[in-house]
């Protein structure tokens, strides 16, 4: 499953209902793009260390999508 800046937010934040939504899924992807948005939101953040610290845990669970000329068709 992709997910995007909202829902990785959404997942950070313990939204049991993407949680639930999520299920077993074994594999979750991330496109570069929704990495970089949620980065630079962390880093205005008052809970920047807590998001930090959760997405430098959790990164290793996404596959990174890159951009390519294949993800732009």
């Amino acid at each position: 499953m992709i997910l995007d800046t909202n829902a990785l937010s959404a997942l950070a934040d313990g939204d049991t209902a993407l949680t639930a939504k999520l299920g077993d899924t074994a594999h979750l992807s991330l496109p570069v793009i929704a990495l970089g948005e949620y980065r630079f939101g962390i880093m205005a953040s008052r809970h920047r260390k807590t998001y930090e610290a959760w997405l430098t845990e959790n990164l290793p669970l996404f596959d990174a999508l890159p951009i390519d000329a294949h993800t732009t068709t």
